[in-house]
């Protein structure tokens, strides 16, 4: 995690290839590297040799994440619905492609739904109140 943080890809792409790690965790950091690197369509096929390999992986965010860098909104949503069901902090990222693709009542809902968990989210409820007040 640190190499790609450090977009040092090639000394990540070497310990990732020789780690003591499962298989659908090396493809997903495979397509993380893809994705920094600003390849995000090469990125989805590392992310869904992933989810072939586990149905809920972490690649499932990742590759929500792709999809919004080709602006398929509509697969990100679908990606970030699955994985919020399990995992309440995707709320957010879920209301922020609602946001992006100016479908507010939405984008409410799942702002609401994140700041019930987080109550103390002062972003969240600034972009709740702009979202509110017409923004």
């Amino acid at each position: 995690d640190s190499l790609i943080a450090k977009e040092k890809y090639p000394d990540a792409l070497a310990i990732i290839d020789t780690a003591d790690i499962s298989s659908d965790l090396k493809l997903d950091y495979k397509g993380q590297i893809l994705l920094r690197q600003g390849k995000p369509r090469e990125s989805i096929y590392f992310f869904n040799q992933a989810i072939a390999f586990v149905e809920y992986s972490k690649a499932i965010p990742n590759r929500a994440k792709a999809y919004v860098a080709l602006k398929l909104f509509d697969s990100a949503i679908i990606d970030y619905k699955k994985i919020a069901y399990f995992n309440f902090d995707f709320y957010r990222p879920l209301a922020e492609v609602y946001e992006t693709m100016e479908l507010k009542d939405s984008a409410l809902k799942y702002y609401k739904l994140f700041l019930k968990e987080y109550p103390d989210s002062n972003s969240v409820k600034i972009k709740i109140e702009h979202l509110e007040n017409g923004g």
